[in-house]
C-alpha cells in the first residue's frame, strides 16, 4: 500500500472528528453531571482560535461503552511501523455547543484532497491541557447543528495487542475526562 493510500485509509477509519451519530447505545450511555473536577482532567476541542466543546455544561451525555467503542481490528502502518486501532466515543453535547460548531464551521472553507473533502480548519483536541489529537473535519459538517457528536481516535502499537491496550486506555481516559468522574 502506498504512503497516500494509508493516510486516506486512517482518514476513513475514524480520525475524522465529528460525525452525526444516528442512534445511542443503551449500554454504557450515562448522563453527566459536570462537578467540576479539573483535577481529574479537562476537554476542550478548538477550531482556529475558538473554542468549540469543552467538558461540563457541554456535555450532555457520554456513551462510555467500551465494548462498541474499541475496534478488535487493526491496521498496520507500513509509513509508521506500528498497528492503528481506532476508537470512538459518543457524545450528546448541549444545544449551545451544537449552535457555536455550526456557525464557526459554517464559516470555513472546503479543501479538498482528491475525493475527500474537508473543511479549512482541522479540530484540536486538549486533554488536561496538553494537545492530544489534531483532526480534519469532513466538508459534510460545514455549518450542521447536531448534538449527537463521535470522537474518533486511534490507538497504537509495535504489536496488535499492544494498538488494542493503547485504543482501551486512551478511550478510558478520554471518558473519564469527558464523563467528568471523580
Amino acid at each position: 500500500m502506498r504512503k497516500k493510500e494509508v493516510y486516506v485509509t486512517l482518514l476513513l477509519l475514524g480520525i475524522i472528528f465529528i460525525a452525526g451519530c444516528s442512534e445511542w447505545s443503551e449500554k454504557g450511555e450515562e448522563q453527566t453531571i459536570y462537578r467540576g473536577n479539573i483535577p481529574v482532567g479537562s476537554f476542550k476541542a478548538v477550531i482556529g482560535d475558538e473554542i468549540v466543546i469543552t467538558n461540563g455544561p457541554d456535555i450532555i451525555s457520554v456513551d462510555s461503552s467500551e465494548d462498541d467503542a474499541v475496534e478488535e481490528f487493526c491496521i498496520f502502518s507500513n509509513n509508521t511501523v506500528e498497528y492503528i486501532c481506532p476508537f470512538s466515543v459518543g457524545v450528546q453535547i448541549s444545544n449551545e455547543a451544537a449552535k457555536r460548531q455550526a456557525e464557526i464551521t459554517g464559516s470555513l472553507e472546503i479543501i479538498g484532497e482528491g475525493s475527500i473533502e474537508y473543511l479549512s480548519e482541522p479540530l484540536v483536541i486538549y486533554l488536561n491541557g496538553e494537545k492530544w489529537g489534531e483532526i480534519r473535519i469532513s466538508s459534510d459538517l460545514k455549518g450542521y447543528e447536531t448534538q449527537d457528536i463521535q470522537i474518533a481516535a486511534s490507538g497504537k502499537g509495535k504489536t496488535e495487542k499492544e494498538a488494542i491496550e493503547d485504543a482501551r486506555s486512551k478511550h478510558d481516559e478520554l471518558v473519564n475526562v469527558l464523563a467528568d468522574r471523580g
